[in-house]
């Protein structure tokens, strides 16, 4: 009887020292799906877990004990999760394969007006909205970059612009139909003769109303008597941001400017 009561004994102090502190075990609310799919993981079902350590085959980890997880690329993936014990003496590491499916999120998704699709979304450019990029935009400013003049009046009925030379060319920028030369004004050009003529380093200027007239024009500048106009034309500057181009030209008999722009929305 004796002999019996001791192997018991010693039965039961091996079984104890064989017990393990914590037991890993997890599930996932699907095994198989798509990419970009949300899966849940669950950890509850592990024993006397302290810390959780989440590897989830991609480079990227969690130590939630239920967090979830979406893959961007399709193929198969070996999740692990090693718990703690709570005295932090033992692990246990369980894992698993999930398989992701490459879907094509873009199958069937038409975007217009240059929108390209973006895991299954349009992405428009600027002007356009909407699911598909089908709503245009209504410009709220211009932004104006440069100026190239390239066709303007040489001389004045056949004379020169000044007594002894040339015409010294600035620009000036004003709203409504009537030129002026008091709201925005360009540096000049000395002693023109007829070439292209680049206007940059007073810009950028901003049309914040481009749905009205603006009037653009050239003047020659003097040093004693009022600044000459030469010519100009006025429009509304919405009435070029058909497909928003960057550069757009507007012509008249006397004047040609080559616009380069920026449109605001």
């Amino acid at each position: 009887m004796k002999t019996r009561i001791t192997v018991l004994i010693i039965g039961m102090i091996a079984l104890t020292g064989c017990k393990k502190e914590t037991i890993s075990c997890w599930e996932a609310s699907t095994y198989e799906t798509e990419r970009l799919e949300e899966i849940q993981f669950n950890a509850s079902c592990s024993y006397e877990a302290y810390s959780y350590d989440w590897d989830f085959g991609d480079g990227e980890t969690s130590f939630l004990e239920n967090p979830s997880h979406s893959y961007t690329e399709p193929g198969n993936y070996t999740v692990s999760l090693k718990t703690t014990g709570k005295k932090g003496k033992t692990t246990d590491i369980t894992t698993r394969n999930i398989t992701i499916l490459d879907n094509d999120l873009c199958a069937g998704v038409t975007c217009y007006n240059g929108g390209t699709c973006v895991n299954g979304n349009c992405d428009c450019p600027p002007g356009y909205s909407g699911s598909d990029c089908a709503t245009v935009l209504t410009p709220t400013a211009m932004k104006i970059n440069k100026i190239t003049v390239t066709s303007y009046p040489t001389t004045s009925g056949g004379s020169l612009w000044d007594p002894s030379s040339n015409a010294d060319v600035y620009i000036s920028i004003n709203s409504g139909t009537t030129a002026n030369n008091t709201d925005f004004i360009t540096g000049y050009y000395s002693d023109v003769t007829g070439g292209s003529l680049t206007y940059q380093t007073d810009f950028p200027a901003t049309i914040n109303t481009p749905g009205n007239n603006w009037t653009f024009s050239i003047w020659d500048y003097d040093t004693v008597d009022a600044d000459d106009f030469m010519t100009g034309f006025y429009f509304k500057p919405n009435s070029k941001a058909s497909g928003f181009p960057s550069t757009f030209t507007v012509s008249t008999t006397s004047l040609t400017m080559v616009f380069y722009v920026e449109w605001v929305f």
